[in-house]
């Protein structure tokens, strides 16, 4: 079964209430739960404290401060380890949260440093486990995002119908030839559009792409909404379509 998804924020409201939600689309195996800190921007993972606590790495940092000017022209994280690897002959490293497959892997001692309130703490007061999904980039790399999953039924007995109007785009190239000036139009496919019918007045609209770094999108709509989004595409031959929706998987 298909997954549709969208990328988890705080605020995942849709803004115009006419348009189609559309979610990204995924299969099974690309969905995992992992482990991450909560709050990253404010919170920094550190790294190579060693058997030191986080009460030890907190006294370092009073110690520092009641030095005079030590500390007064800090503004970055990695300043901050710079001066206490200096002072301490330490070798800490910050660096900003990722995700991690072990889901207790904050549970064994793992240390933060809370740019905020400019102290340390334990990463367990941190973590946060969510469901992410994985995919490729453009450049090759395997990246991964916070994913909300949509709990949807994507399986019907009705065919999926490709939406053959909507495949080609025209680029056009000028070119020049001594004399002449010509220009070449050449069709290409991009993506491929097909629509599914699930249950009585809900179908399921696809785009996908073989382009690199290409997320495939879905949205669910009813009629009416399928309709409209197949008048906004300029789709000519909308009723032969209509017919093709309603016939049965062979």
């Amino acid at each position: 079964m298909r997954r549709l998804f969208k990328e988890y924020t705080e605020d995942n409201e849709i803004n115009n209430e006419d348009a189609l939600e559309w979610l990204y689309i995924g299969d099974e195996q690309n969905f995992k739960k992992q482990v991450t800190i909560r709050d990253y921007y404010r919170i920094i993972l550190v790294d190579n404290a060693g058997e030191l606590s986080v009460d030890d790495l907190n006294n370092m940092l009073i110690e520092l401060k009641n030095r005079d000017g030590m500390l007064d022209y800090v503004d970055y994280y990695d300043e901050l380890a710079e001066i206490i690897n200096a002072e301490y002959s330490l070798e800490l490293e910050f660096y900003a949260s990722s995700y991690y497959e072990d889901l207790d892997h904050f549970k064994h001692g793992n240390i933060v440093y809370d740019m905020e309130k400019c102290c340390f703490d334990l990463a367990e007061n941190w973590d946060e486990i969510m469901t992410t999904y994985l995919y490729k980039e453009e450049h090759g790399y395997i990246a991964a995002i916070q994913a909300e999953i949509i709990d949807e039924n994507t399986e019907s007995s009705f065919a999926e119908v490709h939406i053959t109007e909507l495949d080609e785009t025209e680029e056009f190239e000028d070119e020049e030839d001594s004399d002449n000036e010509f220009v070449v139009l050449e069709k290409k496919v991009i993506e491929t559009t097909t629509v599914k019918k699930i249950m009585e007045n809900k179908y399921l609209i696809v785009v996908t792409s073989k382009l690199p770094g290409h997320l495939d999108m879905a949205a669910t709509a009813s009629e009416k909404e399928m309709i409209e989004f197949l008048e906004n595409e300029c789709i000519i031959d909308i009723e032969g379509y209509m017919e093709k929706f309603n016939t049965l998987e062979k």
